[in-house]
Formats: C-alpha cells, structure tokens, sequence
C-alpha cells in the first residue's frame, strides 16, 4: 500500500493543507518522497499524520493515546483554531495486497464469527482521523473498507496455525514509523 494524498484541516500549523504524493505526469503512486524544509515547517507533523492515521487502521495502535513520538499530543493537534482537527490520508493497494488480506481473512478464522466483516476491495481509500469527542479517531467510508488495512492481523493469526506460509508478510503492506528523537 501506498499513501497517495493527505490533506490537513486545523492540523498543528496548517489550516487546510493537501499534499500529493503522485507523480505529476503519470498519475501514478510515488515510490518515494522526500520532505525537505526549515525547522518548524511542518515536516514532522505530516509524517506523524499519516504514521497515526494508519498506526490505528492497521492495528498497531489501539489508539491514538498510544502513538508515542515526541510532538504529538492527540488531545491538543487541534489548538488555536475553532472546531476540530481533521486529516484525510489517501492510500492506494496493489491487486496482490488486496488478494492476500482477502485470502488471509478467509484462511485465518476470522470469517467464522458473526461480527466479522470481510475486508472490502477498492484499490483506493481514504481514511479519516477526527478528534473530535465520541467519534472514532479514525474511520473509512465503509467498515469493509477499513479491514483492508487489517491484513497484519490475519497473517498474525496464521503465522500460528499448522498452515503457516514463510513468506506471509510479503504480500500485505504496513506502516513502519520512525522519528528523530
């Protein structure tokens, strides 16, 4: 999976802000980006949207109280402004990605309860961090759309079972993060 846009409403420094992250003449998804810029210039903030935003789609997190990097202050990222902070990141799966978290899902037992839901198969979704009161951080326009990030979970789970494949975790993405501190 690939991030292919975020947009920052009442976020830390930026009011509205939107940043692609394609390639302006093909369309297609960057392999790789570089945030270059003067101190207090927002860099990390972008970075800490997108890693808090996925960190809870994908399960890492359970909530955005546990994204530990310096800076980052769920409660006040929406400070100095009327109303609530709001961060939309885009991101694009490959056709194997979205096979794989399928497969797993059906493979790992988690289809067998009756709250389960299916991971979805748009190959673009977007999702929604809010923090404002009772509503959930972080949500997507659908709840089949939101476990399509849960891949990581299902492999999980089958990385335990006698049916274990040793190059599970090569077909799904994730979301790594790191900071300066």
């Amino acid at each position: 999976m690939k991030v292919t846009e975020i947009r920052l409403e009442r976020y830390k420094r930026f009011t509205d802000y939107t940043m692609s992250f394609r390639h302006e003449e093909t369309g297609r998804p960057l392999d790789l980006v570089l945030l270059v810029g003067e101190n207090g210039s927002g860099k990390s903030s972008i970075l800490q949207a997108i890693a808090a935003t996925l960190g809870v789609a994908t399960g890492q997190i359970t909530s955005l109280q546990q994204f530990n990097w310096p800076g980052f202050v769920y409660e006040s990222i929406s400070d100095g402004y009327r109303g609530f902070s709001r961060v939309q990141v885009s991101i694009e799966f490959t056709p194997d990605e979205l096979s794989a978290t399928s497969d797993y899902f059906e493979q790992s037992g988690f289809n067998t309860t009756d709250t389960a839901v299916p991971p979805g198969n748009q190959p673009l979704v977007t999702l929604e961090l809010k923090n404002a009161p009772h509503s959930r951080p972080v949500s997507a326009p659908s709840a089949s759309q939101y476990y399509q990030f849960r891949g990581r979970e299902y492999a999980y789970k089958l990385l335990r079972s006698p049916n274990r494949q040793p190059d599970i975790f090569e077909r799904i993405g994730a979301i790594f993060w790191y900071h300066e501190q």
